[in-house]
């Protein structure tokens, strides 16, 4: 299944990564800088783990909050990127 989301540093998104490859989830990814220039990166990926079970790794990422409330079910062209009230 596709989903995307948003990180605020690429730091977040390797503590994420590499929480996932520990967890056993086949993930492929492309990964872009912001485009308003910011440090975030926005990431499409590819994974056999639920959203469910994407949330929960990303739980116990440190400072995880934004991959929390951006992540979405749909391609990074469809994904507003914007933050929900998910709460960390």
């Amino acid at each position: 299944m596709v989903f995307s989301m948003r990180a605020e540093y690429q730091v977040d998104f390797d503590r994420f990564l590499a929480l996932m490859k520990q967890d056993g989830c086949i993930l492929e990814f492309t990964m872009r800088p912001d485009s308003d220039g910011l440090p975030d990166v926005e990431i499409e990926f590819v994974s056999d783990c639920t959203l469910g079970q994407i949330a929960d790794v990303i739980r116990r990422v440190p400072d995880g909050h934004t991959m929390l409330q951006t992540l979405r079910s749909v391609p990074l062209a469809d994904n507003s990127l914007k933050r929900n009230n998910e709460i960390h």
